[in-house]
């Protein structure tokens, strides 16, 4: 399990920087309690301009609380699952057109490593070198939350949960922010001394949009980027569970689930604590 956030801040976002900057340090700290092994971020100016900075240890111990001066950006926090704990394979991840991050699992990572000839240190590289390579995502079998820039669009941040991700959104005036946990954007709010805000839960099979130098409202449309592996939870079939399974771990339990409709079916103490 990880951590991911973002922001926007629009032309009449009456935030101050100190505000701005305060949010993000927040958010940054309550990510690091489902990561905090690697982090990175990802950051537009309002000329365009885009930096991207990775490291090893927590998000919380970056420059995250001078990332208000950006207008848009979105960061991560990792718990490493496949993959080794090093700057290289900290999110977010640069293939070809697109910048992105992902909080979830990509199961048969093996397969797609074999069919497109990748041997990808990180299972999450796949879903971006999909998006890259204009690759349907239902290939993909996994779950998560994933946020990306394309640099054919270089004015927006697309963000979105799939299957069982996590995600929560934040609309003040003029500004957006959205996290991994509803709670950790309610006290980055109140961090931040701010009164007025509007929190909620990320639709299923939705994507949101914010683009550059507009009004910071969120743009949404009817998800097209939806992994495979759940078909069965989306449509309403039943599994027969004839599938390979997998060991996931939540954080609190280590869970043996069916890869194709991640029935848990068995479930012991989690080893990683």
């Amino acid at each position: 399990m990880c951590g991911i956030y973002g922001f926007g801040f629009g032309p009449n976002c009456k935030l101050t920087l100190n505000q701005r900057n305060a949010i993000n340090k927040a958010l940054s700290v309550l990510n690091d309690s489902r990561g905090g092994q690697s982090y990175g971020y990802f950051v537009l100016d309002d000329q365009g301009a885009h930096v991207t900075k990775k490291g090893v240890g927590p998000l919380g111990s970056s420059d995250s609380d001078t990332l208000g001066k950006y207008a848009l950006g979105f960061a991560h926090s990792r718990a490493a699952t496949l993959g080794s704990i090093c700057e290289k394979n900290a999110h977010p991840f640069e293939i070809g057109d697109i910048i992105g991050a992902h909080n979830g699992t990509i199961n048969n990572y093996y397969q797609m490593d074999q069919k497109y000839n990748r041997n990808f240190p990180v299972d999450s590289m796949h879903i971006f070198a999909h998006i890259n390579e204009g690759i349907d995502l239902k290939e993909l079998a996994g779950w998560g939350t994933i946020e990306f820039w394309n640099k054919n669009k270089p004015k927006e941040i697309i963000f979105a949960k799939i299957g069982m991700g996590d995600l929560a959104i934040c609309e003040l005036d003029d500004a957006v922010f959205w996290s991994s946990d509803k709670e950790h954007l309610e006290k980055a709010m109140l961090f931040a001394k701010i009164a007025n805000f509007n929190v909620y839960e990320a639709e299923e099979r939705k994507v949101y949009k914010i683009v550059l130098g507009k009004q910071g409202e969120l743009k949404t449309s009817r998800m097209k980027l939806r992994l495979g592996g759940f078909k069965h939870i989306i449509s309403g079939r039943n599994c027969t569970h004839r599938s390979s399974t997998v060991w996931l771990c939540d954080g609190s339990y280590d869970l043996k689930v069916c890869e194709d409709c991640l029935t848990v079916m068995k479930q012991t103490d989690c080893a990683h604590s």
